[in-house]
């Protein structure tokens, strides 16, 4: 972030100079912002690949579903297709009611046993609040462990958006 605004005031600055031309200023102020998210991408992953991290775990308590179609039975995780991508959906309650949410099926992992029904989501974030302005993560992405009971996953939909 700091990169990207820094090369903002140089190319701000570099044309203050001649002060002249406003259309120009600005202009190289958004070419130099632009060179400095090339920076920040480029410098600042490889900064974020020796900071130190802290893991994030959020619980939520999933809800089943109860299926009335041939299936039947109390599913807790649905898995199938939307528009040829592999997604997950579950049931959390939130402050406004019940709500289904969906993770795309690569950042999931699934553990079935005689586990009470929940899922863990991971991230990871900068010991520093700081370091964001300088660094980001390249190498760590989320993911999402589901603790279900036996036999309450489902794979039963495929939906073409087309």
């Amino acid at each position: 972030m700091a990169w990207i605004i820094g090369g903002a005031i140089i190319g701000f600055l570099i044309v203050w100079i001649d002060w002249e031309d406003i259309g120009a200023s600005i202009f190289s102020s958004f070419t130099f912002a632009f060179i400095g998210f090339i920076v920040y991408l480029a410098i600042g992953g490889i900064i974020g690949c020796g900071l130190p991290l802290n893991e994030i775990v959020e619980e939520q308590e999933i809800f089943a579903l109860t299926d009335n179609s041939s299936v039947e039975g109390r599913n807790y995780l649905f898995s199938g297709y939307i528009n040829e991508e592999l997604v997950c959906r579950y049931v959390v309650n939130t402050d406004r009611g019940k709500h289904i949410e969906e993770v795309d099926a690569y950042k999931v992992y699934i553990n079935e046993g005689d586990y009470k029904p929940v899922v863990k989501h991971y991230t990871y974030v900068f010991e520093k609040e700081w370091h964001e302005w300088f660094a980001h993560t390249l190498f760590t992405d989320d993911y999402y462990e589901f603790y279900v009971p036996e036999n309450t996953v489902t794979n039963e939909y495929n939906i073409d958006l087309n």
